[in-house]
């Protein structure tokens, strides 16, 4: 498994911000790690709904991957963590290449911007 800086700098985030590793910050930490693309949503949240559509149309070779929070019994910790570590209470939790681009909003307008394809598709990135 590679870790890029930026994954390392997640980790380290989570730890502080939590005062230790709870199985819900290593679950976070994993899943940034482990997917070049991952969504922390909710199955009832319009925004939610709104970027995986958006990423289903721009990421085609190898997907995403999708954590609803809301289908799981931890749920609420693992948005806990989220929050802690991003400063946003509210969901989609979008990461790409390790990085966190925010929700619906900022993914629509790095889209617009051609930001998002460049981070989609940067070769330095790809895992």
């Amino acid at each position: 498994m590679s870790f890029t800086i930026r994954t390392f700098i997640l980790i380290l985030a989570l730890y502080v911000c939590n005062g230790a590793a709870s199985k819900e910050t290593e679950f976070v930490t994993k899943a940034i790690a482990q997917n070049r693309v991952v969504v922390f949503s909710k199955t009832n949240c319009p925004n939610c709904n709104t970027v995986k559509q958006q990423l289903e149309y721009l990421v085609t070779k190898k997907g995403f991957k999708t954590i609803e929070m809301d289908q799981l019994a931890n749920g609420k910790q693992i948005q806990d963590a989220l929050e802690l570590l991003t400063a946003i209470p509210t969901v989609p939790y979008v990461f790409v290449n390790g990085k966190f681009i925010a929700g619906e909003t900022d993914l629509k307008d790095m889209h617009q911007s051609g930001q998002l394809q460049k981070e989609l598709y940067n070769k330095r990135n790809k895992k």
